[in-house]
């Protein structure tokens, strides 16, 4: 047995310390025996404390050494009980002082401790709780191979289009993150910047048909790596790959799935591996926006449908293609009535399929001109958090275009809060004041969408047009001028540009671009409300209504700003602009 020499309480050997004051323990029994440490008895049973154990070698020790040292200690009584030095320098008394005094600080390096203790284990070791928001960044193509870029971006959009269907998960959009591609930015900054709990990064390596997918998945706040995984699959698994990732990334959030939410991350993948990676091809060449980009998607979405005649998704893309096509290259008579039938193609393979709804949507307002079912897609499609923003901006253009310039600009500036990241919605902030006449909040929203993302042409062009309302025409045509640069064959930047240099003053430069577009227009498609922008600049009235009249002949998709463009202010008090507002059906 051991016990305290302090307060006598008994322990079993294999202790140390006393529980009660955090003595150390010392071997022999605790009651007054002859031979046993006296240390807390009576006074008249004087008793021998033996410091070190005498015992010669092999012999078991039945004490405890306190002390380090030679000698031999006696506890007396009376003159004899005065503390001697040994051969430390310490005296007894001051041993057992000094232990004392040390006991405070032993207990507080052991709370301290303790403290440190709890502080690592809840911040690493804790379970992890329900991650409500997150964002899928642009997976990185490791191959070295550019031509399969397509796959890393079609990877990452396919993952976000599948956790965006949970309703327990709030997923940044595609137009949120791909800003980020390329860049090196820190997890703890992407997190502040987009306002999510998590991130998810990916690294993809394609060598001939064998795929390798590495995922991490970062909490931003603690700033540690929750989960990482590789994945080793044959590109033909390539679907199957894509619904298992969701699974596993849906898990690893804490996310609690219903059996609705499980189908919802399957719901849309194809049977067919090759068509899916031809859909992938389609959405990345549609992502470069330009008008031959537009015609290789096609192509692509396609050659889908020929390895799967029911792919869904594949007539969506079709609808929005032809759409993307008729609003800037092409003639919306030629283009948007094969846009419907695929739409609606789709919604009868997948009713519920938001880039559908979406096509719909734009078709009724670009082209059929019919507000309410065009607002009622659109909104319907915002309602089921759809991973894009396109829905929010055509909903957007139209408040801008029904007159509504106060609701517009509040709503985009929801809009904005809710997605601080989209270059595309910040850019509609601008856009909006523009049709509302704020054209110094334009100007300063316009900026700050250019910091946002310098080589972004759109933006260009909408401060290009704020300052040319401001009559501030060389800043007017630098903006322009960088459209331009950044977009070359884009018909509507070339004549803002036009215009610019007409209301300057510079009429020449002005009628060299009307000439081009003109030329232009006998091998390619000319939107004659382009050219009405132009004759509006030159101050031509006439010839700018003669243009404004073939616009609505041939269902121009720039009809919907009719009402609220300013630059054709100067033609509201003319019947025949009356007219137009009025067969167009504002």
């Amino acid at each position: 047995m051991k016990r305290c020499p302090e307060c006598g309480r008994e322990y079993d050997n294999t202790m140390m310390f006393c529980l009660d004051d955090g003595a150390e323990l010392l071997y022999g029994p605790a009651r007054s025996e002859p031979g046993a440490i006296a240390t807390g008895f009576p006074a008249d049973e004087p008793q021998t404390a033996i410091l070190h154990s005498t015992a010669a070698p092999g012999e078991a020790p039945t004490r405890a050494q306190i002390n380090t040292t030679d000698q031999t200690a006696i506890l007396q009584r009376g003159a004899e009980a005065e503390p001697r030095e040994s051969l430390g320098g310490l005296s007894e008394r001051q041993s057992l002082s000094a232990h004392r005094a040390a006991k405070p600080l032993i207990a507080g390096a052991i709370a301290i401790a303790v403290l440190f203790g709890c502080f690592f284990g809840y911040r690493y070791l804790a379970p992890t709780k329900q991650i409500e928001s997150i964002a899928v960044m642009p997976f990185v193509n490791e191959s070295g191979n550019p031509d399969i870029e397509y796959l890393s971006d079609g990877m990452t959009e396919t993952l976000i289009r599948s956790l965006s269907q949970l309703a327990n998960l709030q997923v940044k959009p595609r137009s949120s993150v791909f800003r980020y591609k390329g860049k090196e930015t820190d997890a703890k900054t992407i997190g502040k910047e987009l306002n999510v709990q998590a991130i998810l990064n990916g690294r993809v390596t394609q060598r001939g048909d064998q795929l390798t997918l590495n995922l991490e998945l970062i909490d931003v706040q603690k700033d540690v790596v929750l989960w990482s995984e590789q994945y080793n699959r044959k590109q033909t698994d390539l679907v199957s790959l894509q619904s298992e990732i969701a699974k596993d990334v849906s898990t690893k959030l804490k996310l609690k799935l219903s059996g609705t939410d499980e189908q919802r991350l399957v719901k849309r993948s194809p049977d067919n591996a090759e068509a899916y990676q031809l859909y992938l091809k389609g959405r990345f060449y549609w992502d470069k926006q330009t008008e031959s980009s537009y015609k290789e998607a096609i192509g692509y979405f396609n050659q889908a449908l020929e390895k799967d005649p029911n792919y869904a998704l594949a007539y969506a893309g079709l609808a929005n293609t032809y759409i993307a096509l008729g609003v800037d290259y092409s003639s919306p008579k030629d283009v948007f009535p094969p846009a419907k039938l695929y739409a609606q193609k789709a919604l009868d393979l997948a009713p519920e399929l938001a880039e559908a709804h979406a096509a719909l949507g734009s078709i009724s307002f670009f082209y059929d001109w019919n507000w309410s079912a065009a607002e009622r897609e659109l909104r319907q499609v915002i309602e089921v958090g759809a991973e894009n923003v396109e829905p929010y901006a055509c909903t957007l253009h139209f408040l801008d275009s029904a007159g509504q310039p106060d609701q517009a600009v509040a709503e985009v500036k929801r809009v904005a809060v809710e997605h601080p990241a989209s270059v595309v919605i910040n850019a509609e902030v601008g856009c909006s004041s523009y049709y509302a006449h704020r054209y110094d909040e334009a100007i300063i929203d316009l900026q700050q969408t250019l910091e946002m993302d310098p080589n972004f042409a759109p933006a260009y062009y909408n401060l290009g047009r704020a300052y040319g309302q401001k009559r501030m025409y060389k800043e007017a045509i630098n903006s322009l001028t960088k459209a331009k640069a950044l977009s070359p064959t884009t018909p509507y930047m070339i004549a803002e540009l036009g215009y610019a240099y007409a209301a300057s003053g510079n009429k020449a430069a002005a009628l060299d671009i009307l000439r081009d577009l003109e030329k232009g227009s006998a091998t390619r498609y000319v939107d004659a409300y382009l050219m009405a922008v132009i004759y509006i600049g030159l101050g031509d009235r006439d010839r700018a209504l003669n243009e404004l009249e073939k616009a609505f002949q041939t269902r121009s998709t720039w009809m919907i700003w009719l009402k609220v463009e300013p630059k054709f202010e100067p033609l509201h008090s003319d019947p025949r602009f009356q007219g137009l507002l009025d067969r167009v059906g504002f």
